[in-house]
C-alpha cells in the first residue's frame, strides 16, 4: 500500500521475539517534501487497517507460502546455525520450529484481527532521525595515547594450541566449471546454463544481458522502473499479489555493463514464475503518475547520497580521483531531463533487452531438458539477435604526483583514502597480490591494522591493499583507508605513508597470512547459484578455471623475498591522491598541504549534480 503506490520512498517492519518480551519495529523513509510525522502517520494507518480486518482472506495462505520460502532459504546457508541457537536460548523444541508453517496454516483472519487490536494501541515509541546542528555538545578532553611496541613473536596459549591443528584438517573443494554447469544453446546468441538443486524445492531463474548504463544511460532508469508498474494483464498491485500468493519473488537490476531480470521461489510454481517474468518484460504499461513519483524517488536518493560521508568518500571522491569530472558514477541523466522522458519509451526499452545476446541461468530441482523446454516455450526471442551497442569508455586518469581532494562535511571524524593507480590487470599480478593483501592490510592481523589502530590508537578502522579490478581491461589500484579523529590526521597519514614506503617484515606474520589464505580456501564451499556467479566473475577477469587452486598452491612456497619483490615493484614510492572527508574548519591546513596540492571540491563537482 505504501511502497507500491509510492506514498513513501521505503518502508518495512520486522518482529524480534526475546525470551521475556518481543517487539515489532517499523521503519519508513519519506518521499521529497514529506515530513517524518506524515510518514509515521501512514504506517499507523496501515496498522489500523489490520485492526479493522481490511485485508483479503487469501493473504493468510500467501503468508504461509512466504514463510515456507524464507525458511527454506535460511536453511540453505550457515545462517541456520543461528536458528539452532535461537531455539536453544528460548527453550523451543526444534520440531516446533520445523512445523511452524503448519501451525501458521491454522491461524484465522479473525485471530489476526483480535491480536492486532489487543497489542497495537498507543504503546509505541517513535525515533526520528533529522539533519541539523547539534546544540550544547559537551567536549571531552582526550587523554594522550602512548604507542606500544608490538611483539609479533609472542603467542597466547590459545594460539599455541591452535597451531597444533593439522594443516589439512579440511581439504579444499575446487570447482570444475565444465562439469558443474550444464550449458547449451537455446538459439543463436542465447546460452542456457543449468545447475541442479539437490537440496530443496527452490528455484532461481535469471536473464543476464551484457548491456547496461555504459551502453545507454536510460537502461538502468528503465529496468528499475519495472517494479512500480503493472502490465497489460495486471495492475502493479495485482502483479505483486500474484507473486506473493504463489511464493515467488522477482527483481531487476542494472549496473554499468550488465543487467539482470530474476525470479525465484517454490519450484512447483516455476512455470507460473516464467509466465510472470515474460509478462513483466514484454507487456509492462507505464503511466505518468507512477513515473513522476519514481523520478522524485531517484532525485531524493541522489540528494540523500550527499548526506552520507561514506558515499561521498567511497563512491563520489574515489570515482572523481580515478576518472575526473565525468565518470561511470557521475554520468547520469540529469533530474530535469528524467522528467521529460516519455515513460512509454522506457517500457519499450526493457522489451528489447532480450533481443541482445544473453544468458538464461536456472538453478533448481527441475530436470534440465524439462526446464529448457519450458524456457523455449515462454521466453520470447526475436528471429535475429540485435548486436550489443558499443560501450562508453571512461579513461582512468594517471596519478603522477601527490595531491589532496578535500570534501567538507560537518562531523568530528576525518576519513581519508590513499589512492594510487597500479598496473593493468594480469593473471600473474592478481595471484601475487593475494599474499600481499592478506599480510599487509586485509585482516585484523595485518600490518596496517596493527600499526595504525592497535599500536598507535589512531584509527577507528584501517585497511589497505592492492585492489584488483573486476574486469580484465582495467587497472589495479593501491588503496588505503583510515577513519580517525581530526586531530590525529597528521599522525595517521604519516604512519600510512611510512608503512607504504618501508615494508615491515615479520616471518611469523607471513606464516599466519599464508595459513589464513590456505585455510580460507580449504574451508570455503561455493554452492548453489554462487557457483554460476563465481564462474561469471572468473570469465570477466579472463580466467577459465577456478583460480583459487593456483592461489592455494602458491601459498605453500611463498616467501618473504616474494613479498619484498612485490612491495618494491608495485607499492613503494608511488604518488597518491589523498581523498579526505571531514570538517574543513577543524583540520590543520598545514598537514594537508604537506601531503600535496590541496583542492577543495564541492559536492556538486563530486556527484555531478
Amino acid at each position: 500500500n505504501l511502497i507500491q503506490e509510492q506514498k513513501v520512498l521505503d518502508a518495512y517492519c520486522y518482529p524480534n521475539f526475546n525470551t521475556d518480551y518481543g517487539e515489532l519495529s517499523f521503519m519508513v523513509n519519506p518521499i521529497t517534501d514529506q515530513s517524518l510525522e506524515e510518514a509515521k502517520d501512514l504506517i499507523l494507518e496501515e496498522i489500523e487497517k489490520v485492526k479493522q480486518g481490511d485485508f483479503p482472506e487469501w493473504i493468510l495462505e500467501a503468508i504461509v507460502n512466504q514463510y515456507r520460502l524464507s525458511m527454506l532459504r535460511r536453511a540453505e546457508g550457515n545462517y541456520r546455525t543461528f536458528g539452532f541457537l535461537d531455539a536453544f536460548i528460548k527453550k523451543k523444541e526444534w520440531i516446533d520450529e520445523l512445523t511452524f508453517p503448519d501451525q501458521l496454516e491454522q491461524v484465522s483472519k479473525q485471530e489476526v484481527v483480535d491480536f492486532a487490536n489487543e497489542f497495537f494501541k498507543d504503546n509505541y515509541a517513535v525515533v526520528y532521525k533529522r539533519k541539523g546542528k547539534a546544540e550544547d555538545l559537551v567536549k571531552v578532553n582526550k587523554p594522550p595515547i602512548t604507542p606500544i611496541d608490538i611483539n609479533r613473536d609472542d603467542e597466547s596459549a590459545f594460539y599455541t594450541e591452535w597451531k597444533k591443528i593439522p594443516k589439512e584438517t579440511i581439504l579444499p573443494a575446487f570447482i570444475d566449471f565444465e562439469t558443474t554447469i550444464h550449458s547449451s544453446e537455446l538459439s543463436e546468441g542465447v546460452e542456457f546454463n543449468y545447475i541442479r538443486n539437490e537440496e530443496n524445492e527452490l528455484f532461481s531463474n535469471y536473464y543476464i544481458i551484457d548491456v547496461g548504463k555504459n551502453h545507454d544511460l536510460k537502461i538502468p532508469v528503465a529496468v528499475n522502473y519495472l517494479p512500480y508498474i503493472g502490465t497489460s494483464s495486471h495492475t502493479a498491485t495485482e502483479l505483486k499479489q500474484e507473486l506473493f500468493r504463489y511464493g515467488l519473488y522477482t527483481n531487476v537490476y542494472s549496473r554499468n555493463d550488465r543487467s539482470w531480470v530474476y525470479i525465484s521461489g517454490l519450484s512447483k510454481n516455476y512455470e507460473k514464475g516464467l509466465e510472470i517474468m515474460e509478462e513483466i518484460l514484454n507487456s509492462s504499461v507505464a503511466d505518468s503518475t507512477s513515473y513522476n513519483n519514481y523520478v522524485d524517488g531517484i532525485i531524493k536518493d541522489r540528494n540523500d547520497a550527499k548526506l552520507n560521508p561514506r558515499t561521498i568518500l567511497f563512491s563520489g571522491l574515489q570515482n572523481y580521483a580515478r576518472y575526473g569530472k565525468t565518470s561511470p558514477y557521475t554520468d547520469k541523466i540529469p533530474g530535469e531531463e528524467l522528467f521529460r522522458i516519455n515513460p512509454d519509451e522506457l517500457t519499450a526499452l526493457t522489451g528489447t533487452l532480450c533481443t541482445y545476446p544473453h544468458r538464461v541461468f536456472y538453478y533448481g530441482p527441475g530436470d534440465a531438458d524439462d526446464v529448457e523446454a519450458l524456457v523455449k516455450q515462454y521466453h520470447k526471442l526475436p528471429d535475429e539477435m540485435t548486436a550489443i551497442p558499443e560501450e562508453k569508455v571512461y579513461p582512468e586518469l594517471d596519478i603522477d604526483e601527490c595531491y589532496v581532494l578535500l570534501a567538507d562535511y560537518d562531523m568530528s571524524q576525518a576519513n581519508f583514502i590513499m589512492l594510487s593507480k597500479g598496473e593493468p590487470f594480469s593473471k600473474e599480478l592478481y595471484l601475487e597480490s593475494q599474499l600481499f593483501n592478506q599480510y599487509f592490510g586485509n585482516s585484523m592481523a595485518s600490518i596496517v591494522f596493527q600499526e595504525v589502530r592497535e599500536a598507535r590508537g589512531m584509527a577507528y578502522s584501517a585497511w589497505a591493499g592492492y585492489n584488483s579490478p573486476s574486469r580484465a581491461d582495467r587497472f589495479f589500484y593501491i588503496f588505503g583507508f583510515v577513519g580517525t579523529q581530526v586531530d590525529k590526521l597528521d599522525m595517521a597519514t604519516s604512519t600510512m605513508i611510512d608503512i607504504l614506503t618501508n615494508l615491515i617484515k615479520d616471518e611469523n606474520s607471513l606464516e599466519i597470512s599464508k595459513r589464513a589464505i590456505r585455510n580460507t580456501i580449504a574451508t570455503e564451499r561455493i554452492t548453489r547459484t554462487n557457483l554460476f556467479f563465481q564462474w561469471l566473475d572468473m570469465q570477466d577477469m579472463g580466467f577459465d578455471t577456478d583460480i583459487r587452486k593456483e592461489i592455494y598452491d602458491m601459498m605453500e612456497h611463498a616467501s618473504m623475498e616474494d613479498l619484498e619483490a612485490f612491495f618494491e615493484t608495485y607499492i613503494n614510492e608511488k604518488p597518491y591522491a589523498y581523498l579526505v572527508v571531514g570538517n574543513v574548519d577543524d583540520m590543520d591546513k598545514n598537514v594537508l598541504q604537506g601531503l600535496g596540492e590541496v583542492r577543495e571540491v564541492s559536492l556538486e563537482e563530486i556527484f555531478g549534480y
